[in-house]
């Protein structure tokens, strides 16, 4: 009788590895995502009133959405590659963003209760955006005056081109939805931002949405 107890225990104890992570499997997702535009953002605009110069940068509220592939590698372990699209609410079009991140790499624990699990993920890849990097300078600015209203910048100009990264913690709430807290940042190059023209640092960081189909 021992012998089948050890052999049904011993049975129990690959049984348990072998399905202890539900939601890290292959598939397409979509993935929405809202939250709060920070770091150092770039120029949309500029006015002049009594010969002092003012700029309205990207700012308020952001929102994300994507779409890609997730590759199981292993019980725990995934490959992602993703697109998306981000913007900032002060001017979504000038604001806008294209990302493209061919590599990503997401952990899954085991459940922590019924099908739900914790996960992690960082993504890595290139971002281009609809500000045109010369709102200041001769190429676009016209002749300043001492009274001046808002002067946009020309969307899809010469545009700005730089890195992307985000990092994620969430929960898989079944085997397909998910969410989580989210940083989607960015360093743009090249482009205007609050000290002039250079390199900037911005993105946003919110709650993410997703389903895996």
């Amino acid at each position: 009788m021992k012998k089948y107890i050890l052999l049904l225990l011993l049975m129990v104890a690959m049984t348990v590895p072998a399905f202890s992570q539900n939601a890290n499997r292959s598939g397409f997702f979509i993935e929405a995502a809202a939250g709060v535009t920070t770091g150092d953002t770039p120029v949309m605009g500029y006015a002049v009133k009594n010969n002092v110069l003012s700029v309205k940068c990207a700012g308020g509220m952001a929102v994300n959405f994507g779409f890609g592939y997730r590759l199981s590698t292993g019980r725990h372990w995934a490959y992602e590659f993703r697109v998306e699209g981000q913007t900032s609410l002060s001017k979504p079009d000038l604001a806008l963003l294209g990302k493209v991140f061919p590599a990503g790499f997401r952990y899954t624990s085991s459940e922590i209760f019924s099908n739900s699990s914790i996960y992690a993920h960082i993504n890595v890849g290139g971002a281009a955006g609809a500000t045109d990097g010369n709102i200041l300078d001769g190429s676009y600015a016209p002749e300043l005056t001492p009274d001046m209203d808002m002067q946009y910048a020309k969307i899809f100009g010469q545009g700005s081109f730089g890195v992307a990264y985000q990092l994620g913690v969430g929960l898989n709430i079944t085997t397909h939805l998910y969410a989580e807290l989210m940083w989607d940042s960015q360093v743009m190059l090249n482009t205007y931002g609050k000290e002039g023209k250079g390199t900037i640092h911005w993105g946003m960081a919110g709650v993410r949405v997703g389903y895996r189909f």
